[in-house]
């Protein structure tokens, strides 16, 4: 009907149907916490938005902190990124001087 703007209201959904779309957005929820492939940021909410993002940062700094391949330097802030190189220069300088001490005991 041409020019009717009347409004469509759907059935609401049943139990089962509710039940099936949360388990869906908890699972996309869940596959984008994990950094899996097939998560899918356009279905999260801004909290869960805004949650997911703070999690894959500590997620990173962990993994550069533990010097890990999965370390992504671009995801940190300058003041981060200069803390960690600060810790992984005296971590090199340490296993340096003591491979230096072992070499001179064992003559």
């Amino acid at each position: 009907m041409p020019g009717w703007h009347g409004k469509c209201d759907q059935p609401p959904l049943t139990r089962p149907e509710v039940e099936l779309a949360l388990a869906a957005r908890l699972r996309n929820l869940s596959t984008c916490t994990q950094g899996w492939d097939g998560c899918d940021r356009s279905l999260l909410g801004q909290r869960e938005t805004i949650d997911l993002d703070v999690a894959l940062h500590a997620r990173n700094m962990v993994d550069c902190r533990g010097s890990r391949d999965s370390c992504d330097y671009a995801f940190l802030s300058r003041s981060e990124a200069a803390t960690l190189a600060s810790a992984e220069r005296l971590r090199n300088y340490t296993a340096c001087a003591r491979a230096a001490a072992t070499a001179i005991a064992r003559g």
